[in-house]
């Protein structure tokens, strides 16, 4: 089992922390959350900073207390303002076998530049965010090119608390990224990464439900914001913007789609009316935890249902090379690569079927 130590943000160990700290138990980790600031929480970051600027050298010994036993930590996770404190106490770690986790910022190490090593670093960290924009994120780029094998995770946008569920900032999509990326970067280490287990697909196929829904519903939202997450992270392209979202649900000409596993929401699609009798696939994601239980099938089979109901005739979509499991599936499906028919600047590839 990882031995993890968890340094909380600015605003003091907060119930959304606690329930973060919880969830990484869940997964079979041991967690350690000091509270530094003494029971005392924070409404808003100017008075947590003012805190621990006034109360230094007794978060810094509430910090050293916790290192300073004879068991040892398999990873710090330094959540904003607890990454000051992860990079310091990095010196006292074992750097062969210690994972450092920034969220939502990043300080580099304090390993001794006669080490040649240095442990391994993971951030995740929204890319606009105003706490990490700047300093951070020039730190960051300057010690990835020294140091190759940093891991960095960014995010669209400017959230900051996106993994504290106490503060307006905190997004379900987020949370569960940090989660996964965690689990990444600790695998091999006795992580219980649930929904991992293939042996029963059939049965759990037999358990997927699809659903049509609103625009506005909680767990298509939540399905959004994690296909733009991950294609971002993989491609580094945003498929859409916030501003786009509400632009296209201003026009009234979608149909929304979710799949349903155990009652949450592990898959997506959208269908939107062109002209004529032409409509367009858009946004179909499906989460990692269900890959390979026929979300997406069932998804793009729900849809062309749909479609044909409406008087489509021929169904269109656009993609990225790089999405390869996508256009794979694309393919299967019997959606052939044609010519541009829009002008979407993200998109490498165009693809089309007729449906009767």
């Amino acid at each position: 089992m990882a031995r993890i130590l968890l340094l909380h943000h600015v605003l003091g160990a907060t119930p959304g922390l606690s329930r973060f700290k919880e969830r990484l138990e869940a997964l079979g980790l041991e967690v350690v959350m000091p509270d530094l600031f003494m029971t005392n929480t924070f409404d808003n970051v100017d008075d947590g900073l003012e805190y621990a600027e006034s109360h230094w050298n007794e978060v810094l010994d509430a910090a050293d207390g916790v290192v300073s036993s004879n068991v040892p930590f398999d990873a710090i996770i330094g959540v904003s303002f607890g990454a000051l404190i992860a990079s310091r106490l990095s010196r006292y770690l074992d750097i062969h076998s210690c994972n450092l986790i920034y969220i939502s910022a990043f300080v580099p190490p304090e390993v001794s530049s006669m080490v040649p090593t240095r442990p391994k670093v993971t951030v995740i960290a929204s890319g606009d965010d105003p706490y990490f924009d700047g300093e951070d994120q020039i730190s960051l780029a300057t010690y990835s090119e020294e140091f190759t094998e940093t891991v960095k995770h960014i995010f669209v946008g400017r959230s900051h608390f996106f993994i504290d569920d106490s503060h307006a900032e905190y997004s379900d999509a987020l949370f569960e990224i940090t989660i996964e990326k965690i689990c990444q970067s600790l695998e091999g280490q006795g992580i219980a990464i649930e929904g991992r287990g293939r042996s029963d697909l059939d049965s759990k196929r037999a358990l997927v439900e699809f659903l049509e829904t609103d625009f506005d519903d909680p767990r298509l939202i939540y399905c959004t914001q994690r296909y733009r997450q991950e294609l971002y992270l993989q491609i580094g392209i945003d498929p859409v913007t916030d501003e786009e979202l509400k632009e296209f649900n201003s026009k009234g000409v979608g149909r929304f789609f979710v799949a349903l596993f155990g009652g949450d929401a592990v898959g997506t699609v959208t269908l939107a009316a062109l002209k004529n009798d032409d409509f367009e696939v858009k946004r179909l994601w499906v989460s990692p935890l269900a890959r390979g239980m026929g979300v997406g099938r069932g998804l793009m089979d729900r849809l062309e249902s749909v479609a044909r109901e409406m008087g489509c005739k021929r169904l269109l979509l656009d993609t990225h090379a790089d999405l390869t499991e996508a256009v794979g599936l694309y393919r299967a499906l019997g959606y052939r690569e044609g010519s541009a028919y829009n002008e979407n600047q993200r998109a490498q590839i165009w693809m089309s079927k007729v449906i009767e």
